[in-house]
């Protein structure tokens, strides 16, 4: 049997890291499926599960916390079957990145990012902490979690920012810096390019222009702008500067980018509003922007 690996010190200081409470109606299970840099959960902790979910109702929320996502666990198919009908969220990491996974009716994954970011890696701020961008665009972060009954959402929260900064949002052409970034150049003056961190294929995301009707953005596969632009940058030795490292990024699809693009119009300046929403944890969030299309007309 594969054992996965776990720091003598953790379990010196704390105990077991394969256990379970219950909080309010929701039964927490924490697994390790940390097999080196693969995942695998061990046939002893599928049969703890197995056993624990006996005694849970199977209306009851079952969150399962671990480290290596699902898709890259060797016996993910034993665990869903152990799982059966049972309302599942899991939350996993290991990837530094945003992303979500709806396995089945009832079986939800959300892979929660990292409050390092890219390991502490990149251009210092002000304060001198590294920017850490992730790979999928998204910043340094952590989420917060409610439940009620057998019903939850995730809240995304980026570190330093306001609470409701849950997106960025960029207009090509506003940037001057676009046409030097070759994956950005090839994009409309124009189009409005949208990173839902929370986002998946199953989140509905609308833009409104001047408080008009809401219309359909397009889930686009994309690198994050942002990421886009650390790369070339890195490219031509510009980053890292003195005194910061280069962050590790690759030019790798982020999983939550969603575009349109905007109508011709005689009035430079625009409000528009995006929002996204969906019926897997993620509430309704709405963020608004103001800017001027001079340039692209």
């Amino acid at each position: 049997e594969s054992k996965p690996r776990t720091p003598r010190l953790f379990r010196s200081l704390f105990g077991t890291d394969v256990y379970a409470f219950f909080k309010g109606d929701a039964c927490f299970v924490i697994l390790n499926d940390n097999d080196g840099f693969k995942g695998n959960i061990p046939s002893s902790q599928i049969r703890f599960l197995k056993e624990l979910i006996k005694f849970i109702p199977k209306t009851s929320l079952l969150v399962v916390s671990q480290h290596v996502p699902l898709a890259e666990v060797s016996n993910n198919d034993e665990f869903l079957k152990v799982i059966g009908e049972h309302p599942c969220l899991v939350l996993s990491g290991h990837t530094h990145t945003v992303h979500r996974k709806i396995w089945n009716s009832n079986v939800n994954e959300w892979g929660v990012g990292a409050s390092c970011g890219s390991w502490w890696q990149g251009e210092r701020d002000y304060t001198g902490i590294p920017v850490s961008l992730q790979q999928c665009g998204t910043p340094r972060n952590f989420y917060r979690l409610f439940i009620s009954g057998n019903k939850y959402e995730l809240k995304f929260k980026g570190v330093g920012l306001d609470d409701n900064y849950q997106m960025d949002i960029k207009i090509k052409g506003q940037d001057s810096l676009d046409d030097s970034i070759p994956s950005l150049s090839e994009i409309a003056n124009g189009c409005v390019v949208a990173n839902v961190y929370s986002g998946c294929d199953s989140t509905k995301v609308e833009i409104s222009i001047y408080n008009g009707n809401w219309l359909p953005m397009k889930h686009t596969e994309m690198i994050a702008p942002a990421v886009s632009k650390i790369i070339e940058w890195n490219k031509k030795k510009i980053y890292p500067s003195k005194f910061s490292t280069k962050i590790p990024l690759r030019k790798q699809q982020s999983p939550h980018i969603w575009t349109f693009q905007l109508p011709t119009s005689d009035n430079n300046y625009h409000i528009l509003k995006i929002r996204a929403y969906d019926d897997y944890g993620l509430g309704k969030i709405e963020q608004s922007l103001v800017f001027n299309l001079e340039k692209n007309n």
